[in-house]
C-alpha cells in the first residue's frame, strides 16, 4: 500500500481512539423557525413556519465537559490579540456553488465537505454525496467508520476520500447509487450500500482535482488542557486570507433556543451563533450540546450581531451551512469569535494543490 494512502487510512481508524472523550451518538431533529422573507435583515422574528434541523447527537466525557466549561470561562474573560499582516475581512465566497440541504438526515459533515471540494474544483453543485454516503454504509458494515447518514466527523469523511475518490453527480444519476438517483432530503430512505468495486468504476481522485487538506485540530487535541481555541481561530483566518476554506465541528449550546442555538442577528433574524451570559449560566446549570458540522468561507473582525437584549458582539466569521436556502442569511450563517473560540471540536483546512 502506497505512503500517502497508509497515511490517510490511519487517519480514518484513528479517531475512533478520540471518541473516548467525544463521540458521536447518532442524529436527532430539532424544530427551528423557518423565514419567509430572508432577502433583507430582519431585527425581529418574520413571518414563517416551523420546521426542522437534524443536529448530531454528541456524547462527553466528564473530561470533556469541564474542559468546554472551563474555555467559556477562559474565553469570555479574555481579550484576541489581532494578528499583524492579516486584513481585516476575507470573504472567499463559494465559486457558484449553491446552498445545499441535507434534509432529514445527519450528513452535515458530508455535505461540509462536498460542499468545499466544490468550490475548489469551481463547477458548480458537483460532488456526489448520496454516492459517498453509499459506500460509507458499505465500510460500516465491514466495520471501518460511521457511513455519515447519522453523523461522523470531518476527519473521517476526508480520509474517506482520500482513499476512495469521489463520484460526481452526473454520473450518481446516470448509475444510480446503492439504488437511488437522487439524495433522500425528504425521505428516510437511504438505499441500499454500494461496493468498493461499484464505487470505484465511476469515481476520480481527490488528487486528480488537486484537492488536499490539512487538520488544525482534532479531537483528542481540542480535549486537552493546554488547547487554546484563539490560537485555531487565529490559524482559520490565516488560511482564509490565503484563500484557503475550512470545514470545522462545533458543539452548540442552547440548541433549543433560537434556530438552533443561533440566537444573534447579523443580516438576519437569527444567523448568528454567538455566547451571552444567559448561554452561560445555561451550560454552566447543564452542559448539554449538540453537535453540527459546516464550511467557513471568512472572517470580519468588524462586523457584528446583536443579541436579544441588544449587546453587540463583534467580530464574525461566515459560515456556509447545509440547510437549504430558506434559514439563515439565505442558507448563510454567521459565529461570533468567542463561541468558535469555546466550543469548536475539530477544524480542517481545504486547499487546492499547489497553492500557497
Amino acid at each position: 500500500m502506497k505512503a500517502y494512502h497508509w497515511l490517510a487510512l490511519t487517519s480514518l481508524f484513528s479517531t475512533l481512539s478520540f471518541a473516548q472523550d467525544i463521540s458521536i451518538l447518532g442524529d436527532f431533529q430539532q424544530d427551528i423557525h423557518v423565514q419567509h422573507n430572508v432577502s433583507r435583515p430582519q431585527l425581529s422574528p418574520p413571518e414563517g413556519r416551523e420546521s426542522s434541523v437534524t443536529l448530531m447527537r454528541v456524547g462527553l466525557s466528564e473530561k470533556a465537559k469541564a474542559r468546554f466549561l472551563s474555555r467559556l470561562k477562559e474565553t469570555t474573560s479574555g481579550t484576541l490579540a489581532k494578528l499583524s499582516g492579516l486584513p481585516p475581512s476575507v470573504q472567499l465566497g463559494m465559486e457558484n456553488v449553491p446552498v445545499l440541504n441535507q434534509g432529514l438526515h445527519g450528513s452535515c459533515v458530508m455535505f461540509a465537505v462536498t460542499a468545499a471540494m466544490d468550490a475548489v474544483i469551481k463547477k458548480g453543485d458537483y460532488v456526489s454525496q448520496l454516492c459517498a454516503l453509499q459506500l460509507g454504509k458499505y465500510l460500516q458494515a465491514n466495520g471501518f467508520s460511521p457511513s455519515g447518514w447519522d453523523g461522523s466527523l470531518g476527519i473521517n469523511v476526508l480520509s474517506q476520500f482520500d482513499l476512495f475518490g469521489f463520484m460526481t453527480k452526473e454520473s450518481q444519476r446516470e448509475q444510480s447509487c446503492g439504488g437511488l438517483l437522487e439524495y433522500p432530503a425528504t425521505s428516510e430512505e437511504k438505499g441500499q450500500e454500494m461496493s468498493l468495486s461499484e464505487y470505484h468504476d465511476y469515481s476520480y481522485s481527490v488528487v486528480s482535482k488537486r484537492i488536499a487538506w490539512t487538520s488544525l485540530l482534532d479531537l483528542f487535541q481540542t480535549t486537552q488542557d493546554k488547547m487554546d481555541g484563539a490560537i485555531t481561530l487565529s490559524q482559520v483566518k490565516q488560511a482564509l486570507a490565503r484563500g484557503d476554506r475550512l470545514v470545522f465541528g462545533v458543539l452548540l449550546a442552547d440548541y433549543d433556543k433560537g434556530l438552533a442555538g443561533a440566537i444573534g442577528t447579523h443580516k438576519a433574524f437569527n444567523d448568528t451563533w454567538l455566547l451571552t451570559p444567559e448561554i452561560i449560566n445555561d451550560v454552566n446549570d447543564n452542559p448539554q450540546f449538540a453537535g453540527h458540522e459546516m464550511l467557513i468561507t471568512g472572517y470580519d473582525d468588524n462586523a457584528y450581531a446583536k443579541d436579544d437584549f441588544g449587546r453587540i458582539h463583534r467580530g464574525l466569521i461566515t459560515l456556509r451551512n447545509s440547510w437549504g436556502d430558506k434559514v439563515g442569511d439565505q442558507g448563510t450563517f454567521y459565529m461570533s469569535y468567542d463561541y468558535f473560540r469555546a466550543l469548536v471540536m475539530e477544524a480542517q483546512r481545504i486547499r487546492q494543490l499547489g497553492l500557497e
